[in-house]
């Protein structure tokens, strides 16, 4: 059968050859009178036996471990042990008897530990674990008795299963029910700390389903409240991710003790180091606001629930926002909470980062070699990028700390938010953290933004049109005027249309012949070429010069003319028909009076029928031609 997993029971039934241990002197007389009156008896009588004469009970046994090495034998007086103790831990205190003074009650099932099968070293442990927890205290005081290298050999072996379990199922268990009781000891505080032992428990910390998995998360969370005493392992504590995983456990376990254990241990790291913030930026405030409307019947986890409560309250008003921050770096851990892309967290904060020689700027460096996480790489990306956009000197420092090398191996990373990251982290860094922006406007340009950069190096970013929506099809110019032609020719009604300015003239417009959205035009990354107007041919202006009207021409051509040869000119407009017209026809018309009428045809009929508003209209009247208004009155000839 494999000695693994062999029962207590099965092993009692063994038949102990006794006679032949005395025989040969491992056994004494008295000894053998005792086993005698103790082996196969009822539970009853051996308790009475113990009651009696229990430190010789416990002299013998000691004595047959130390001198006997069958391993049946050594089984089986294990076995008694075991049964004695489990029965009534108290009986541990008959090994600490003062008869037993100059006795090692320890020393063999220190030895056994290391030498024996699974069943030895089993029940050598939980003995041993017994024996110790039940030593006499003098005040507040163990009365040692070279204590301290047994507990030390103790927490190695029970490291040892931890790291590389004798047992695939009842190796980690067993070491953690063992911690569960030891730790309580100083000396096996410090020495479990000192063999590294708290990160081999964080794994262990994970919600549980099972009756067995439950016990043994009860347990380890046992452990970490009992090490949230002890200084050196608050340290540790707080750089690995226990927090995180105790968080989950309390945010999904039903189990009360689980709970109560969890909480007892947040409230003892709540006032130390950096576990305030730790707790603030994991939820635990919310998580405890809805504990707090459970039922639970444990008063002390009640209790616990409002301190906690209250202490986060006030956490929370000392906490500032580069605090929690620095402490998500220092943990190793990042994530895209709103700190990272917070523009007035950078702003005000960019500064913290030069304490301590850069620390968690360093930090964030280590990260990138040291961190498997795709989140964690990103956001660290991502946040030394924030760096050299923000801080005056990001870019000199960043690059002083050869960080270039590092982003740009994970350019080619599998994961797409790290690639996308590490190349934003590149950009800024390669151009800068500062630029200047010259803003200006241009003849074709109505917006532009120009970046000088410090190598000297120009570009114009963000320039815009005048809300362009037509081009010309022929030169394909922006600038020029809408009827712009190289040889302009007499405006259509010049009579009626005003006199051009310079800058009306030479407002941006497109010909009708394209017409596109302000979308449909891609935007340009370069400024639009200037397009070279067309060379001059002098003979050709000089021919077309008579052709082009100005103001006085205008002003001698039309303006000094009889009316009635204006109306002639314009015979076919209907708003001045020719007075001649009409007398011939002999018929009544009927004709519009605008604004152009009024000033000039009108003044002949008004004038032929004795209007007397006729003189005052003629001195306000102007010589040149007004501007064309809607009729508002019709009259009958």
């Amino acid at each position: 059968m494999d000695q693994a997993e062999l029962s207590i029971e099965q092993v009692l039934k063994r038949d102990i050859p006794w006679e032949t241990y005395m025989n040969t002197k491992l056994v004494s007389a008295k000894g053998l009178q005792l086993l005698r009156r103790y082996d196969k008896k009822p539970e009853s009588a051996r308790a009475q036996l113990l009651d009696e004469d229990g430190p010789a009970y416990v002299h013998l046994f000691v004595s047959i471990l130390r001198d006997i090495f069958k391993e049946e034998t050594v089984e089986y007086v294990l076995a008694l042990i075991y049964e004695m103790l489990s029965a009534n831990p108290t009986r541990a205190r008959l090994f600490h008897d003062e008869s037993l003074a100059n006795e090692d009650t320890y020393e063999p099932f220190l030895r056994l530990l290391w030498k024996g099968n699974w069943f030895i070293q089993e029940k050598s442990c939980k003995i041993l674990a017994w024996i110790i927890s039940a030593r006499p205290k003098a005040g507040n005081a163990v009365i040692g008795n070279g204590i301290d290298d047994v507990l030390k050999g103790l927490v190695e072996w029970l490291c040892a299963q931890l790291k590389q379990p004798s047992h695939p199922t009842r190796g980690v268990p067993i070491a953690i029910s063992c911690l569960s009781s030891l730790l309580k000891e100083p000396v096996v505080r410090s020495s479990f700390v000192q063999a590294d032992g708290v990160k081999l428990l964080v794994p262990l910390i994970s919600p549980a389903s099972t009756q067995q998995s439950i016990q043994l998360l009860y347990e380890t969370c046992l452990c970490i409240w009992l090490l949230s005493y002890y200084e050196p392992a608050i340290e540790y504590l707080a750089t690995s991710r226990t927090m995180q995983r105790l968080t989950e456990v309390v945010k999904h376990s039903t189990k009360e003790k689980v709970v109560r254990v969890v909480i007892l241990t947040f409230r003892n790291l709540l006032p130390k180091g950096t576990f305030g913030a730790q707790m603030v930026d994991l939820g635990l405030p919310h998580i405890i606001h809805s504990l707090k409307t459970q039922a639970w019947s444990d008063e002390d986890l009640l209790d616990a629930l409002n301190q906690l409560e209250e202490g986060l309250k006030d956490k929370i008003k000392k906490l500032s926002s580069f605090d929690k921050y620095k402490q998500e770096v220092l943990l190793g851990h990042l994530d895209w909470n709103p700190m990272h892309k917070e523009t007035n967290f950078w702003r005000e904060n960019v500064t913290c980062f030069e304490e301590n020689d850069f620390q968690i700027l360093r930090v964030l460096l280590t990260i990138l070699d040291t961190s498997s996480d795709p989140r964690s790489l990103a956001v660290a990306c991502f946040d030394i990028s924030q760096f050299i956009q923000y801080h005056a000197a990001g870019r000199v420092i960043v690059a002083d700390l050869k960080a270039k090398e590092r982003v740009m191996k994970l350019i080619n990373h599998e994961n797409a938010e790290v690639t996308k990251n590490a190349i934003l982290c590149i950009q800024r860094l390669l151009l800068g953290a500062k630029v200047r922006v010259h803003f200006g406007i241009t003849d074709r340009l109505r917006f532009f933004q120009r970046i000088i950069f410090d190598s000297g190096g120009t570009t114009i970013i963000k320039f815009q049109y005048e809300k362009l929506k037509r081009i010309c099809s022929s030169c394909f110019r922006f600038t020029h005027n809408k009827d712009y032609y190289p040889y302009r020719q007499c405006p259509h009604s010049i009579a009626r249309a005003r006199a051009a300015f310079k800058d009306s003239v030479l407002r941006s417009s497109l010909n009708s012949q394209s017409q596109m959205t302000e979308t449909s035009f891609p935007a340009p990354v370069t400024p639009p070429p200037r397009v070279a107007p067309p060379p001059l041919n002098h003979e050709e202006l000089a021919a077309a010069i008579p052709y082009f009207a100005t103001a006085r021409d205008v002003h001698n051509r039309y303006g000094r003319e009889p009316n009635i040869a204006r109306q002639q000119r314009y015979s076919n407009s209907s708003n001045t028909p020719p007075r001649e017209a009409a007398n011939l026809s002999g018929t009544s018309r009927v004709y519009e009076v605008g604004q152009l009428s009024r000033r000039h045809e009108d003044g002949e009929v008004r004038r032929e029928l004795g209007d007397p508003r006729l003189q005052t209209h003629q001195q306000g009247a102007p010589r040149m031609g007004g501007i064309l208004k809607p009729p508002k009155k019709r009259l009958s000839l």
